[in-house]
């Protein structure tokens, strides 16, 4: 028999531990927002031939994606608080290196897939691999210094306090993702 009774696993209540919490589950907590679906992402349905007319699937991929850059940057440029002239500026920089990384992005896809399907063979070709992997490397590289030009550029359009606020969302959504 041990201190608390005869009676082994005591409730938790006459313990008086109450309720677990999430201390004690930290994951549960953590993954939450995963589990969340704003009701805003369903969109408008009330439109039932609003399927059959839309475009083809590639452009509608495309379309979102280019939607959701937008708005993201206005998001910023409110966060931000940037002046109109200043805002202006800030989306033009955005949406010329967006569509450069989109170009970029639509090669490494494709290099990708030739690297994949290279791999896949029985004996892969040493040379082919060697140029595709050079190919995928370079394009990385195009990549990241593209985000760095723009990063660059985005900074020069602001103030002190401007650049901080920036550098902070950048932080918060590169630990989102």
């Amino acid at each position: 028999m041990n201190y608390l009774g005869s009676v082994l696993p005591m409730p938790r209540r006459f313990l008086g531990m109450g309720r677990p919490t999430s201390a004690f589950f930290p994951d549960q907590r953590r993954h939450e927002h995963e589990r969340q679906i704003p009701f805003s992402q369903f969109g408008n349905f009330s439109d039932s031939d609003q399927f059959a007319s839309g475009p083809a699937l590639g452009q509608a991929k495309e379309d979102s994606w280019a939607e959701k850059h937008k708005m993201r940057r206005a998001a910023m440029v409110k966060e931000l608080k940037l002046s109109p002239d200043k805002a202006k500026d800030f989306n033009a920089v955005g949406d010329k290196y967006a569509k450069d990384r989109q170009e970029i992005a639509a090669r490494l896809k494709k290099s990708q897939a030739e690297l994949q399907n290279a791999l896949a063979a029985a004996t892969p070709d040493d040379a082919k691999l060697k140029d595709l992997v050079a190919a995928i490397r370079a394009d990385q590289e195009k990549m990241a210094k593209s985000f760095q030009s723009q990063k660059d550029e985005d900074l020069a359009l602001m103030t002190p306090v401007q650049q901080g606020r920036y550098l902070m969302l950048l932080h918060k959504k590169m630990k989102q993702e």
